[in-house]
């Protein structure tokens, strides 16, 4: 039989000393830029009210002066992101308390997993500045209990999920990575985390607010959070792990500030590399019958908001991608991912990489496709400009080669072009330029013929 009373007195002993480390940890000293150590934090809590927000308490006192002002300081961990400040509403006096808030929705959106270092700035009436210990807090569910593994760079983060779940996971990513980096060809050290949720209900708090249409559909099962190197995923469906895994690589190469990637081919590589086959953009194209309910590649570099023309899109990103691929090799890809990275526009990028106008290569996987003559593809004009003369003097500092795409697939799509070709990026500036010499030249000659005759 087991005796209650030690069994209570052990409780009431352990309470004890839960409560007593309780107080000596929410006892910290906080450290002035002097010697200086007279204001103390009485307490430091959050909560987390996932789906909205966290909330901060913060008890301290001062030995001196009173307290004249706090702020908040706070920063989410990630390669691409900014420190952000807030001032707690308190009452100033030897002992206050503060709160504040961090919003987790609508436009301060954070998504699960992303982790907060979190500190305080405290001045007194004197003009003393005390800095609290920065506290690091992870944005969970509190309402489960979570686990995480870590191999290699990637940790996944889930709650009531079998380790045999888990491993496929890791088992997909690890198949598939040597393909991926062939055309990545990455070599950073950066560290990656997948948030699993098992429910719809669970992934409505967990992602970001798209259309209605689209999260009326579940259209999305995952999301990538570059800034954070982080994706969310409802469920443990190995290809829409490796998707998503797929997206936070993508956006480790193509990272320059001057690059803006189109999601055709974002979504493409993420779309080919989910089957061990690179069919899953085929797939997804199963029920379209005409290649006239599908849109132009060149016209391809945002994702639509509705359900059906999501799907499509998808579709037609990952089956263009496994063409360009199939057919060209993955060096040529790499080299495309290179151009887009250093700012070029979709329609140059592919014509530096591929040699071929973005419209040809879209017509020919469009007959591949759908059946018919595939037409030639048509190369990229290269433009060399002429020799200088010695009648004009040609302005230094201008390119000396410009691309220019010549459309071949108007006909098929019935569409003006979207990209402007490289001639109309220069503004016209050699027609008004030699127009202006050409007048130039041809007044000073015409002067000194008349000269000539007047004497």
């Amino acid at each position: 039989m087991v005796n209650l009373v030690s069994v209570a007195r052990m409780s009431i002993a352990t309470v004890a000393l839960v409560m007593a480390l309780t107080l000596v940890l929410n006892l910290n000293v906080v450290f002035a830029a002097g010697e200086n150590q007279s204001v103390s934090v009485l307490r430091n809590e959050h909560v987390i009210n996932f789906g909205e927000n966290i909330t901060f308490n913060l008890e301290i006192s001062s030995q001196s002066a009173p307290i004249a002002e706090i702020q908040a300081l706070f920063k989410p961990d990630g390669p691409r992101v900014v420190s952000s400040y807030s001032y707690p509403e308190f009452v100033p006096g030897n002992q206050v308390e503060a709160t504040f808030e961090i919003p987790t929705t609508n436009g301060d959106f954070f998504p699960p997993g992303t982790v907060f270092t979190v500190s305080y700035l405290i001045v007194d009436s004197e003009g003393n500045e005390f800095t609290t210990d920065p506290v690091r807090v992870e944005y969970l569910d509190p309402q489960f209990n979570w686990d995480r593994r870590t191999e290699d760079r990637l940790t996944i983060v889930f709650h009531d999920r079998s380790s045999s779940d888990i491993d496929r996971l890791f088992e997909a990513a690890s198949k598939r990575m040597p393909e991926i980096a062939e055309v990545f060809t990455l070599e950073s050290e950066r560290e990656f985390k997948a948030v699993i949720v098992n429910s719809g209900q669970e992934a409505n708090s967990a992602f970001p607010r798209t259309t209605e249409a689209a999260r009326a559909g579940h259209t999305f099962v995952g999301f990538a959070f570059d800034e954070y190197d982080q994706f969310v995923l409802w469920g443990v469906n190995k290809d829409s792990f490796v998707h998503e895994l797929t997206h936070l690589m993508f956006a480790e190469v193509v990272s320059a500030p001057i690059a803006s990637p189109p999601a055709w081919l974002s979504e493409g590589l993420a779309v080919y590399f989910e089957s061990e086959s690179g069919k899953a953009g085929d797939l997804r194209l199963r029920g379209v019958r005409n290649e006239n309910d599908l849109t132009p590649i060149r016209n391809m570099n945002r994702v639509p908001g509705q359900s059906n023309d999501i799907t499509i899109f998808y579709g037609k990103s990952g089956s263009f991608v496994e063409y360009l691929i199939s057919e060209f090799g993955s060096a040529k890809m790499t080299d495309l991912l290179e151009q887009v990275n250093a700012g070029k526009s979709p329609t140059d990028a592919v014509g530096v990489a591929y040699g071929f106008e973005l419209d040809s290569l879209d017509a020919s996987w469009t007959a591949k496709k759908f059946g018919g003559d595939i037409p030639a593809l048509v190369p990229v004009v290269v433009d060399a400009p002429e020799e200088p003369t010695d009648s004009v003097d040609e302005p230094v500092g201008r390119p000396q080669i410009t691309i220019s795409p010549v459309p071949a697939a108007e006909l098929l799509f019935q569409e003006p072009p979207a990209e402007p070709s490289a001639w109309d990026d220069f503004g016209g500036w050699p027609v008004i330029f030699f127009g202006a010499g050409g007048i130039a030249a041809i007044a000073y000659f015409g002067m000194r013929t008349l000269k000539r005759r007047t004497i």
